[in-house]
């Protein structure tokens, strides 16, 4: 999950000058039992090594950039504790479900660097994660 983005980030740091072209050269292929779709999909947990290179690399960005990518860790955050209860009893792992308290219990640092529309919906994520993941298919 999310391995372009850790490509991409680490390779900008040997980068002098980037140039944005209008052109679609991208095909993104949706398959429906990738980890990204597929909500039992025990690999998706993995998006957490990206997002945890993200964070640890915080002087690379600028602000505005780095309150993104502390929202998206909090929408990943919650949205892996719901997807964790979608995954089948024998492919449970106590180690992604401990991470994943672990993680919630650290996460208020991020709160702080966030807008209020922003703080808002992590909020009602928060809580309401279940039926919007539901509702989400």
């Amino acid at each position: 999950m999310s391995e372009d983005a850790y490509f991409i980030f680490e390779y900008l740091k040997y980068v002098d000058e980037v140039v944005c072209i209008s052109n679609k050269n991208y095909l993104y292929r949706i398959v429906n039992s990738s980890s990204s779709k597929n909500k039992s999909n025990i690999k998706w947990f993995t998006i957490f090594k990206t997002l945890d290179y993200l964070i640890s690399n915080k002087d690379l960005y600028t602000d505005e950039l780095y309150n993104k990518i502390a929202y998206s860790y909090l929408y990943y955050l919650y949205s892996g504790r719901e997807r964790y209860s979608y995954i089948k009893k024998q492919d449970k792992n106590k180690l992604i479900k401990n991470n994943i308290k672990y993680r919630i219990s650290t996460s208020k640092k991020f709160y702080i660097i966030l807008n209020k529309k922003q703080k808002l919906k992590v909020i009602i994520y928060k809580f309401l994660g279940n039926l919007i993941f539901k509702l989400k298919k």
